[in-house]
């Protein structure tokens, strides 16, 4: 589910004056990527990412797209993340998608208020005609945060999955010894990139 926020008027907030929490931006460490990693992990435990990942998207942004990630620390441990984003393509100055994630466990704490407080002071600067985010509907706090803050559906898309692992390959057996009599290859994107360095460029822009 996405939903977008149009035209929205800066706000300020903090965390029900929770002691101990600081938020600050995040400083691209190994440590914040480890901490961060682990928060998003948490969250959505389908889709496991790596600090290796992390790092290589941040180092793959479109220098043109503004781009920003805070944490929340309480007792030294990364405890949330937000961030807000451009996407290359779908870009537009002024319009932003924004994103949070908060371990359970210190969800209903305000933590999640001042990171969004944090985002729009952060935004501010560049006069934000619209910020989007993703929530799933599964994720009643989430989706209920984001309304209360003059949030509204926009669009809403469905996951197909293949249980991949179970795949049964022996009706295929033969399947790369024909495509070779004909002469084809199977090759990966590695291997490709490596022959002619701009292999996939337009689709991975």
């Amino acid at each position: 589910m996405t939903l977008v926020e149009e035209a929205y008027e800066r706000k300020a907030g903090a965390a029900g004056g929770l002691e101990g929490l600081h938020i600050r931006p995040f400083d691209f460490s190994d440590t914040d990527y480890v901490g961060a990693v682990a928060v998003d992990t948490i969250v959505y435990p389908e889709y496991p990412s790596t600090v290796a990942e992390w790092k290589d998207d941040d180092a793959k942004r479109d220098p043109k797209c503004h781009y920003a990630r805070f944490v929340a620390v309480l007792d030294d441990t990364i405890v949330g993340l937000a961030e807000y984003r451009q996407s290359s393509g779908m870009y537009h100055p002024q319009r932003f998608q924004i994103g949070a994630a908060m371990y359970p466990s210190h969800q209903g704490r305000g933590i999640g208020k001042a990171l969004y407080a944090t985002l729009l002071d952060a935004l501010a600067p560049f006069d934000p005609l619209s910020l989007r985010a993703n929530v799933r509907e599964d994720m009643e706090r989430g989706v209920r945060f984001l309304q209360e803050r003059g949030f509204v559906v926009d669009m809403k898309s469905w996951e197909s999955r293949l249980p991949v692992a179970h795949f049964d390959f022996t009706p295929y057996a033969d399947a790369e010894a024909k495509m070779v009599a004909h002469g084809y290859r199977v090759a990966t994107l590695a291997e490709l990139i490596a022959r002619d360095p701009t292999t996939g460029a337009s689709s991975m822009s």
